[in-house]
């Protein structure tokens, strides 16, 4: 059985924040936009109503509107 390859990946002390919208889409292209759209609704579908149980049974008060 062959590993995967090994690719380099920098240090988390090396790198740096994204500095604006082109160079946080900088991977997207038209042949993956619809499923990194995808992908992003579908986390926002689960992870918001999952962090707003875990705040109510952990018993935080409602912010208010």
């Amino acid at each position: 059985m062959d590993s995967a390859p090994v690719t380099e990946r920098t240090p988390i002390a090396q790198r740096r924040v994204a500095k604006g919208v082109n160079e946080i889409l900088l991977g997207v292209t038209r042949a993956n936009f619809s499923g990194q759209m995808l992908a992003g609704v579908t986390l926002l579908a689960i992870a918001i109503p999952e962090q707003l149980a875990t705040s109510q049974l952990a018993g935080c008060p409602p912010s208010p509107p």
